[in-house]
């Protein structure tokens, strides 16, 4: 005869994707700091280009103004983009988080007998779903929290480009 499994435990499904969501979690990390790096890498190492090509600054002709207009809007542009893929990943992040922190805080009322697994059981399907992919929304709060340090990052060179174009031209 052969043995029949055991049926799957809701303390099991709940630690099993929590640790899920600690692994994602780390990915996204993962993605976030790369496409900040190659951000830098990508849009300094284009600007060390073009300045090694002996861009004089002090006379600048009428061909060279619209090289630099153009300079100006690709770094605006790529700029812009870059904190918007970075954006979409902090949010899909921090759904991740937030339903992570509802699934531990669940875990602990069901451990406790604070709440019924029978009362929480639509609650516990949402949580044990994919949260990144999800089209819930995150508070405000949260993500400018998490994103606040990163304005600096999107707009310093984008300033500062800005600011040697009108004292060139």
């Amino acid at each position: 005869m052969a043995d029949t499994p055991n049926p799957l435990t809701a303390e099991e499904l709940i630690r099993s994707e929590l640790g899920g969501k600690f692994n994602a979690v780390e990915r996204y990390d993962t993605i976030l700091w790369k496409v900040r790096s190659g951000y830098l890498a990508i849009l300094y190492g284009g600007l060390g280009l073009l300045a090694g090509k002996g861009l004089d600054l002090a006379s600048v002709s009428e061909r060279q103004q619209g090289v630099l207009l153009a300079v100006l809007l690709l770094v605006w542009g790529f700029s812009a983009c870059a904190a918007l893929v970075d954006l979409g990943f902090v949010r899909a992040k921090l759904r991740v988080v937030i339903d992570s922190d509802a699934l531990s805080d669940l875990a602990l009322e069901l451990s406790l007998d604070q709440a019924n697994l029978s009362d929480v059981s639509d609650l516990l399907r949402d949580l044990l779903h994919n949260s990144g992919e999800s089209s819930k929304p995150v508070p405000r709060r949260r993500v400018v929290q998490a994103v606040g340090f990163l304005v600096p990052l999107y707009l310093a060179t984008p300033l500062v480009v800005t600011a040697i174009y009108f004292m060139v031209i």
